[in-house]
């Protein structure tokens, strides 16, 4: 993996440096953040492929590679850029990884239209669902969103953590993508765009917001750092 690109030790110092964010990244080591790339990239790899395997099995190898390499980079640049220096396990940085892996490639497949996925993802945040799967490809893609939510309850080792840890991944981003998909199938069908609009302007954008990966990679990474540091105030606080 060619980490050290001019273009993201660009957006690293751009990061780091950025006044939105104050005195949050104290540390700032370039050196063991590429050292930290090289050394996750081999385990998200080895770790995602399988559930990859068995969420899309109707998919070629190379199908499940090229989307490994393209969920890969960004997954890892972007927990381990916010988390350096300050998350010292960096076996919880690789879950979080993994976790933020597998929202792309959730949110990837529903904005592609794939309806498999779209249903695995109303039957895992529905409390009430049968999980009466309508084929076995919805049943794969189910199957591999019920590995994403174990991997959430692994990093949220903390009770008072971990229902807010759900709702920015499971609420805020699949559910909310989810809605933001069938807004988009009734945008193909209306015949008034600008009726369309006026009627879903606020909520869309609202909906836009509250997806944001930034609170839910950051919700994630802190609950990491709070495993090994209980006498930190949980999410809940």
């Amino acid at each position: 993996m060619p980490t050290q690109s001019r273009k993201l030790t660009y957006l690293l110092h751009t990061l780091w440096q950025s006044p939105l964010f104050g005195d949050s990244f104290p540390q700032k080591d370039e050196d063991l953040f590429f050292a930290q790339l090289e050394r996750m990239y081999p385990i998200f790899a080895e770790r995602i492929t399988p559930i990859l395997q068995q969420g899309m099995p109707e998919a070629h190898q190379s199908k499940i590679q090229a989307t490994i390499d393209q969920l890969a980079p960004k997954t890892i640049t972007f927990c381990a850029s916010i988390a350096t220096g300050e998350v010292e396990d960096e076996a919880g940085v690789i879950n979080a990884a993994l976790i933020m892996g597998l929202v792309y490639w959730i949110d990837q497949s529903m904005d592609r239209g794939d309806e498999a996925t779209l249903s695995a993802v109303h039957l895992l945040t529905d409390l009430n669902a049968k999980h009466n799967f309508q084929s076995d490809i919805v049943r794969a893609r189910f199957e591999a969103l019920r590995q994403f939510d174990s991997l959430i309850r692994q990093v949220a080792k903390n009770p008072h953590d971990l229902p807010h840890v759900l709702r920015a991944l499971e609420t805020d981003v699949l559910i909310t993508e989810a809605e933001l998909r069938n807004l988009s199938r009734e945008l193909l069908l209306e015949s008034s765009l600008e009726n369309f609009w006026q009627t879903h302007h606020q909520h869309i954008a609202q909906k836009m917001i509250d997806c944001s990966g930034l609170m839910t990679v950051t919700s994630l990474l802190y609950a990491v750092k709070h495993n090994a540091h209980p006498e930190l105030p949980s999410l809940g606080d």
